[in-house]
């Protein structure tokens, strides 16, 4: 990663100036006590961003963009291996009806970020989330990635513990003032203090983690044909038993999984945020058909043969490139966040989600957290493949469920999502079919259906018999917000 100067884009200028005028702003000063209220783009209930007023409590020090959630680094440079820069400067008049109006375009990106931490913390507190605060978020910053530089994104950076921001270059809405992106990023934090630094413990898998992350882990890695195949598909006993896949693959495989999860909880973040199945559209619309929330079909999880075979970089004997490898991680995620919005639909008490059901799951999910770290920590540790569902089963087994209608509905949505390649583990999933009220018949009663397990190996334990094979699955290119 490079940092070095950057230029705000045309389409960035144009934004602020047309804001400006369009506000009527007029001389004031800022206030020294209490909520600040700034115009600044904001969702409205159809999910289209408009300018309104937002109250920001949490933005005490417009004049240099800084406040006691978020500290703003405009135009970052790296020396030591910190990032720094130099004072931020944020241009704001008061209009004569007491609101904050930006006057430039960083000043506007600033009062957005705040606005959205603000409430993304609110909902951290609440269902007691771990991040590291305040949050670093740089802006206006220039990355280079493999000689290209990266505009229209976000992503963190687990080793500087910031999101960064470049340049937008479209005529949409700016990705710093979209709060699902905003939010799916903030996730990341999340996943970092409450997953990867549990797992990492001692510097472990750390290395292999972000080797993926700076793209060097896939193109010096990737093996071109390390996964036997048959018909496309790769043979079960690379997975299960027989041919153990070596702990170099294995190390990969669980980076690539692990990675992928942390995208689809991020989307699934997003949404709750949001309410909006596809926030990625205002900014990116062509990326948000891809990842939208709401796609249909919907696709069952990666199976684990599935998952190797594409982390060795291979299909029927071609390697993938770096891009495509990306493509997947996010494809794997992406059916993640399908499957807790699916969860969220199968509690929720009419058609209409509302936030309360989306707090739920997001509370569910928050707890599995660190007891689904420490078990994949122990996992990785042994050099064993990380099992796909575990995930979902233990959160799961979070999620409170009232009346036995919802119980099968839950269940049977879990079931049907599961990892097509058979698991000891989906035997813990037990589906209570609803009791009916059934009306006699000619020869007396008829007994109610009784509560059944999950179908079960025809042979053998975990490592024996004869899996199902799993069966194949396309993909789309899911472009990359990190």
């Amino acid at each position: 990663m490079k940092l070095s100067d950057t230029i705000g884009s045309p389409s960035s200028w144009a934004f602020a100036a047309v804001l400006f005028f369009l506000l009527g702003a007029g001389c004031g000063g800022f206030r020294p006590n209490g909520a600040n209220v700034y115009q600044i783009p904001w969702p409205s209930e159809n999910g289209k961003y408009q300018l309104q007023n937002v109250s920001i409590e949490s933005y005490e020090q417009p004049a240099t963009l800084q406040g006691r959630n978020v500290q703003i680094f405009v135009n970052p440079s790296l020396a030591d291996g910190q990032m720094q820069s130099e004072r931020a400067n944020g241009h704001y008049l008061r209009n004569r009806d007491g609101v904050m109006v930006p006057t430039d375009y960083t000043s506007v990106e600033a009062a957005a970020i705040h606005a959205h931490l603000e409430r993304l913390l609110k909902i951290d507190t609440e269902l007691k989330a771990v991040a590291n605060w305040p949050a670093r978020i740089a802006i206006d910053v220039n990355v280079h990635s493999n000689g290209k530089r990266t505009v229209n994104n976000a992503f963190f950076a687990e080793e500087l513990d910031a999101l960064f921001v470049p340049p937008y270059t479209e005529l949409d809405v700016p990705i710093a003032v979209n709060g699902g992106v905003l939010a799916h990023e903030h996730f990341h934090r999340i996943f970092q203090s409450m997953v990867f630094k549990r797992i990492g413990k001692g510097g472990y898998f750390s290395r292999e983690l972000q080797a993926f992350r700076e793209h060097a882990f896939w193109s010096e890695n990737s093996t071109g044909g390390s996964v036997e195949m048959v018909n496309g598909q790769p043979l079960d006993k690379d997975v299960h038993g027989q041919g153990k896949p070596q702990a170099s693959q294995v190390a990969k495989y669980n980076a690539f999984y692990l990675s992928a999860l942390n995208e689809g909880l991020a989307d699934f973040w997003g949404w709750v945020y949001t309410g909006d199945p596809n926030f990625i559209k205002p900014s990116l619309p062509k990326l948000g058909n891809f990842r939208s929330l709401d796609q249909k079909p919907v696709e069952r999880l990666a199976s684990t043969p599935q998952l190797l075979a594409w982390t060795m970089g291979s299909v029927n004997g071609k390697a993938f490139t770096v891009g495509e490898l990306k493509d997947r991680s996010y494809f794997v995620g992406t059916t993640y966040a399908r499957f807790l919005r699916e969860i969220t639909q199968a509690l929720a008490q009419s058609k209409d989600i509302t936030r309360a059901d989306r707090m739920k799951v997001a509370g569910a999910l928050i707890e599995v957290l660190p007891e689904f770290a420490d078990r994949a920590g122990k996992t990785v540790r042994a050099q064993e493949l990380l099992n796909p569902n575990t995930f979902m089963i233990m959160l799961s087994s979070k999620i409170s469920i009232v009346g036995e209608l919802a119980s099968s509905r839950v269940c049977r949505t879990i079931r049907r999502w599961a990892a097509p390649d058979w698991d000891h583990e989906m035997q813990a999933v037990k589906c209570l079919e609803p009791q009916r009220t059934t009306p006699l018949s000619p020869k007396g009663p008829v007994t109610p259906a009784t509560p059944t397990a999950p179908a079960t190996p025809s042979s053998g334990g975990e490592k024996g018999g004869t899996p199902k094979t799993p069966r194949k699955q396309t993909t789309t290119p899911a472009g990359e917000l990190s």
